[in-house]
């Protein structure tokens, strides 16, 4: 351009030509920035223009409000334009929308399913939180795959597990949970035991093995579910269950076994004493606590404590019966010694 059309332009628009070309060289850039760093996504190691909303994508056009705000008219009039002429449908006011909205779903699913009383995100299944985990495949089922994805990538961003993991973990610790009440804690038909007796506390004892292989939390999910039901734990019920092992071992050791732990088979000559040494403790003992004493004995060989008893008592009548017999033919015979010797003193005088 001359020098004179350079002029005829600068008159004719009434300001400086080279003023207007830096400015119009400025407002090129400066929306060029902007489409380039808020409106710009990378696939493939390539980079281009946003032209939809994506879980991968909607964070970059948050990020831009703020500088959008700050733009003049003008400036987002020529974004928007740009953005026309790369292909996208839309304005960057309706892509900010959309992504807007994306992040408010994935944000109020949170806030509304997978976090505890204290608003601290669900990061791993545990006792507390399993349940309400699980029961959200329905409401997960609903979500749009956008969604998912979104709060997905807001769950690993914070530490935690995807809403899958979270789930097959949660799965993981209810199945722990009902195989270890059936099978250890719960009778024939399902229902969980509200007290130990003599039917049921080997079983529970028997759970100790694979109690101590479970996690932290399969034991609290299990202890919670116990306790919500019968008002016990399993380290309760353990406990009852252990005291009367040790009474029953006790009172066998005690009364029915020989010194090296032997446990008596039949009453004899050799132990029926110390068998009923142990009748005024064994009438002291609820129903309860001798079946389980007379199902361990049976169970080694032996026979009911109550029929031991019995031949011991029925044992030591024969025997002072028999003694009783025995003094009296000792005393019979000790009278006709002495006839005899008085009746031959007698004769012999």
């Amino acid at each position: 351009m001359t020098k004179s059309e350079k002029a005829a332009v600068e008159k004719k628009l009434g300001t400086d030509f080279d003023d207007l070309l830096t400015k119009a060289t400025d407002l090129d850039d400066k929306t060029d920035t902007f489409i380039d760093t808020f409106v710009t996504e990378t696939k493939d190691g390539k980079d281009s223009v946003i032209k939809e909303i994506t879980p991968d994508n909607y964070q970059t056009i948050l990020s831009g409000k703020d500088n959008w705000d700050k733009l003049t008219d003008n400036e987002k009039t020529v974004i928007n334009n740009k953005l026309k002429e790369k292909g996208v449908d839309v304005s960057y006011n309706d892509l900010f929308e959309n992504a807007d909205k994306l992040n408010k779903d994935s944000d109020q699913f949170i806030k509304d399913n997978l976090t505890d009383g204290d608003g601290e995100l669900f990061l791993d299944a545990n006792a507390d939180n399993y349940e309400a985990i699980i029961d959200l495949a329905e409401k997960w089922d609903a979500l749009s795959d956008d969604v998912k994805q979104a709060i997905n990538d807001k769950l690993v961003a914070n530490g935690g597990k995807t809403i899958e993991d979270l789930t097959t973990a949660s799965k993981d610790i209810e199945e722990a949970k009902n195989g270890f009440i059936a099978e250890y804690v719960s009778d024939e038909d399902g229902n969980i035991y509200k007290e130990m007796d003599s039917t049921n506390y080997e079983q529970i004892l028997s759970g100790l093995p694979e109690w101590d292989t479970l996690s932290k939390d399969e034991k609290a999910a299990i202890n919670n579910e116990l306790k919500a039901s019968v008002g016990k734990t399993y380290d309760d019920m353990i406990a009852k269950a252990e005291e009367m092992e040790k009474a029953r071992d006790s009172f066998v050791e005690k009364y029915v076994s020989d010194k090296d732990g032997n446990v008596y088979k039949e009453m004899n000559s050799g132990n029926y004493e110390q068998i009923l040494s142990g009748v005024e403790e064994w009438n002291k003992l609820t129903d309860d606590e001798k079946a389980v004493i007379n199902n361990q004995l049976v169970s080694l060989g032996s026979q009911p404590f109550d029929k031991l008893i019995t031949k011991a008592q029925e044992w030591k009548k024969q025997q002072i019966h028999l003694l009783k017999n025995m003094f009296l033919i000792k005393m019979v015979m000790f009278i006709k010694k002495l006839t005899q010797q008085i009746m031959n003193k007698y004769y012999l005088d």
